[in-house]
């Protein structure tokens, strides 16, 4: 190779860089690379997915079991009054349709 030929340097410069790319084993491995990218994908998807469970996890077991009782509890009254209410409630607006004054 002379020392002046640039597009000879340049390719050189390609075929290493190719050479180097995560996944490839030759210089013309395209199906290599691209399925290495999506393994890839994958395992930092799989990584995300346990990171977040873990810190789930975590931020229940820092949360005393009496505080999640209550919160159920108090859940558990407040649905059960809106279901004693709404018999009620239907009631009120049935009243109050009827008493509209004519137009």
């Amino acid at each position: 190779m002379r020392r002046n030929d640039s597009k000879a340097a340049l390719s050189q410069q390609r075929a290493e860089v190719r050479r180097g790319a995560y996944g490839k084993q030759h210089v013309g491995d395209d199906a290599g690379s691209s399925a290495a990218r999506e393994a890839m994908r994958d395992r930092v998807h799989r990584m995300r997915e346990v990171a977040e469970a873990t810190e789930r996890a975590e931020r229940l077991s820092q949360e005393p079991i009496v505080r999640l009782v209550g919160h159920l509890a108090s859940d558990s009254v407040r649905l059960a009054m809106a279901w004693l209410r709404l018999p009620l409630r239907v009631l009120e607006a049935v009243a109050r349709r009827g008493q509209r004054a004519p137009a």
